[in-house]
């Protein structure tokens, strides 16, 4: 039985390194599956957020007493604790025409687009800034 126990001890002495060599060949791409998951999950939660501040500027734009200023102020204060008030372009529509809020009738719908370029998105630049185009959020109210 003695005869037995050594064999298995110097089978696992002579196995010691695999496990080092396997775990440097898979770590990599576990490691790149990890992060892309969490990019795309970040880039979900961006997109959820600009459509939060359209839905919230576009409101803001039908209210009575309404002001260009207080539809961008809006948008901007949902998204200023992410980090992107300064990189969004805030387009403003009235019945599908770029104009002022302060212009619009009872009845106009008042439209705001919220776009974020993807570059600004990104967690891990060194891995995902190759990325082009923008993420966006729409929303469209009537004015009241």
């Amino acid at each position: 039985m003695q005869r037995i126990c050594v064999r298995k001890a110097e089978r696992k002495y002579l196995r010691s390194g695999a496990t080092t060599v396997e775990m440097a060949l898979a770590a990599p791409i576990l490691l790149t599956f990890v992060f892309g998951i969490m990019q795309v999950g970040y880039a979900f939660m961006v997109q959820h957020a600009l459509q939060n501040a359209a839905y919230d500027g576009s409101r803001a734009g039908s209210l009575p007493n309404r002001s260009t200023a207080a539809v961008t102020s809006a948008v901007n204060g949902m998204l200023d604790p992410l980090g992107l008030s300064s990189s969004a372009t805030t387009t403003i529509q009235v019945n599908n025409l770029p104009a002022s809020v302060a212009t619009a009738v009872s009845g106009d719908n008042i439209s705001v687009i919220v776009a974020v370029p993807l570059t600004e998105v990104t967690l891990f630049p060194g891995f995902f800034s190759n990325w082009t185009g923008n993420l966006t959020g729409a929303a469209t109210f009537r004015c009241q």
